[in-house]
């Protein structure tokens, strides 16, 4: 009767134990995956405890009791007077001797085989599923955590580099807006502003092709940010060949009356820009560069239009202050 009660209780125990494990199993598997290891590491240690929680309870457990049950004394053999053989009777008399030595050891008792009980297999097979399983779920949880830890660390690799390409992008366009806006462009580096010129053509294509490729949202794919890391590098290689090309040449003047005027028109641009010249020199000094620039051929008609557009927003902004 006490068999059956402890095994009526370690068949309810194991079975809730195992259930119990399944889930511990699968949301530490969830948690390992999710990025979170310290819960997901003791949720899986709890599984693998409670997985192996009914063979072994099945075992121990009916084993204490059967112990239990030897230890009890046993009952006494009776005592009286009738218990007791009387001390004169007759012994029965000893066997004759055998001619067979071998016939007085008595034989081997063969053991019944042992009946397992119905338990034990299922006990044994969830056991079993659980310490196969645990291990499974923790290899995938293990193998998607870094997975996306590899991906966050891409992710922040994608953005630092769209940054810097971007700064460096942004870089050259301040360089290419303040040579474009700059008067003296117009005296000292000319062909930069001159399309026809190889270089400064091969640097307005390039140009466009870096920022055809900045787009407003940064990408998430490694393949477009490097495209767009070379176009910028690209970019601003050919800008600084374009420019060291365009000091070195300067303005490509073929005559002497040409350096003459180009002189006059440089003293009359300082005086357009002198904050200390008065409103009407300034004024005059304006005319005086228009007149001087519109006969130098070797200046690029973009590179008088920048220098006359240049000078008329600040002389305009002098004699308004004035």
């Amino acid at each position: 009767m006490i068999m059956e009660s402890v095994d009526a209780l370690i068949n309810l125990t194991s079975n809730f134990a195992l259930a119990v494990a399944v889930i511990a199993g699968i949301a530490g598997g969830y948690k390992l995956a999710v990025g979170e290891p310290g819960t997901g590491v003791r949720l899986v240690a709890m599984s693998v405890v409670l997985g192996g929680f009914p063979l072994i309870s099945k075992v121990i457990m009916p084993w204490a009791v059967e112990l239990g049950s030897a230890a009890e004394p046993s009952a006494a053999p009776p005592q009286g007077p009738d218990s007791q053989a009387p001390i004169d009777s007759p012994q029965p008399p000893p066997p004759p001797p055998s001619a067979d030595p071998f016939s007085e050891i008595p034989p081997i008792a063969v053991g019944e085989p042992v009946e397992l009980p119905a338990w034990f297999w299922p006990a044994l097979g969830g056991s079993t599923l659980v310490v196969v399983l645990v291990p499974l779920v923790v290899m995938l949880g293990i193998r998607v955590l870094a997975k996306r830890r590899q991906q966050r660390e891409l992710r922040k690799e994608i953005e630092r580099l769209w940054s810097l390409h971007d700064r460096s992008l942004r870089k050259l366009k301040r360089a290419y807006t303040a040579a474009e806006t700059d008067p003296w462009t117009a005296f000292r580096r000319p062909l930069l502003t001159d399309v026809t010129e190889p270089l400064t053509a091969q640097f307005h294509e390039k140009f466009a092709r870096a920022r055809e490729l900045d787009t407003e949202y940064r990408p998430t794919n490694r393949e477009l940010v490097d495209r767009f890391g070379d176009a910028v590098r690209e970019a601003t290689a050919a800008w600084t060949a374009v420019d060291q090309h365009a000091r070195a040449v300067a303005v490509p003047t073929t005559s002497d009356a040409e350096r003459r005027r180009l002189r006059r028109a440089e003293d009359a641009l300082r005086l357009a820009l002198d904050e200390r010249a008065s409103p009407a020199e300034r004024a005059v000094a304006l005319a005086r560069v228009e007149q001087l620039i519109a006969g130098l051929t070797a200046i690029p008609d973009k590179a008088r239009a920048a220098v006359v557009a240049e000078l008329e927003t600040t002389t305009r902004l002098a004699l308004t202050s004035g």
